[in-house]
């Protein structure tokens, strides 16, 4: 049991760590993105509509693709394929309120708060469970109840952060029209976020046979 505890803290360490660096590290670099554009529309009497982290693909025979720049440390020629980028579009005024498209960017404002909602809301339900493992509370209906909780959190997570990456996508590739780029939906769907709330069903469903089992032997004991 010494054993299971010890596998219980580090997974809620690394749990922790990778909520940091996807989500809060991802918060910042989008804060400090946002201040910088404020910055410059105002200083420059423009204002702006952003894309950001759009998936691209070079136009074009990718064997026809010439360097493109000089690794310093060699002084070799290379070429670089840009498959990820941040797109921010500048002009002096928008359509504005008569926008056909101002109603996706306000759908994916929503969808993105509940996202952050429900990553708070694996946050709390993950340290719950946490602390019952190591207090050695396994066999219990309380935690297949978080458990069960934090797979289905994880699918509708999926689902959600896949609509919202093919509403980015969709926008960029209706507003956008870059030369060399083209829009990418190769990486839309969160297969990770999937795979996870699958994993975890899968695990909640073996905790409840074993406990369904053990509460059938204390009864014939």
């Amino acid at each position: 049991m010494k054993r299971f505890k010890i596998l219980c803290v580090l997974l809620l360490s690394v749990f922790f760590a990778s909520v940091v660096k996807d989500f809060v590290l991802g918060l910042i670099t989008g804060a400090k993105m946002g201040c910088s554009m404020v910055e410059y529309t105002i200083a420059n009497g423009l204002e702006s509509r952003e894309h950001l982290y759009v998936d691209v693909v070079v136009d074009g025979d990718v064997s026809e693709l010439k360097p493109n720049a000089v690794n310093k440390l060699s002084g070799d020629s290379v070429v670089i394929l840009r498959n990820n980028v941040s797109i921010v579009e500048y002009a002096k005024a928008f359509v504005g309120a008569t926008d056909k498209h101002n109603i996706w960017y306000e759908v994916l404002n929503w969808i993105n708060w509940l996202i952050i909602g429900i990553f708070v809301y694996l946050i709390v339900v993950f340290v719950k469970l946490m602390r019952l493992f190591i207090r050695s509370q396994v066999f219990e209906q309380r935690i297949i109840s978080l458990l069960n909780h934090i797979g289905l959190a994880f699918l509708v997570l999926a689902v959600i952060s896949t609509a919202w990456n093919l509403g980015r996508v969709y926008l960029a590739a209706h507003l956008i029209d870059v030369e060399g780029l083209a829009v990418n939906y190769q990486h839309c769907i969160e297969w990770n976020n999937f795979l996870l709330g699958l994993v975890v069903l899968v695990i909640t469903e073996i905790l409840r046979q074993a406990t369904t089992i053990k509460e059938e032997q204390d009864l014939t004991i």
